[in-house]
């Protein structure tokens, strides 16, 4: 699953536990990564500050959102790899 970080992963199952901590290690980890996994670090650090937010329906309606505008024309071909690294990331 391109996009993908484990140790991301059992943070998220972590916040979605009920641990908010996990927020702040992911932010922490993220700053010490480079590159493309500092990129995808960054996605799922936004991405649970936003389910911390939206609460448990944030990622089926995320990927719901990206599918809608996948299925649009206009989209460009990094916008689809784009989408879907975040909804590989979704899926964690």
């Amino acid at each position: 699953d391109y996009g993908r970080l484990s140790f991301f992963d059992d943070l998220v199952n972590n916040l979605v536990a009920g641990d908010n901590a996990a927020v702040a290690t992911a932010e922490n980890k993220a700053k010490e990564l480079t590159g493309q996994d500092r990129e995808f670090a960054d996605i799922y650090v936004r991405f649970m500050k936003v389910y911390q937010k939206r609460g448990s329906t944030f990622p089926k309606d995320e990927k719901e959102r990206m599918a809608r505008l996948l299925a649009g024309s206009g989209v460009t071909r990094q916008k689809r790899d784009e989408f879907g690294v975040k909804t590989n990331i979704l899926t964690s």
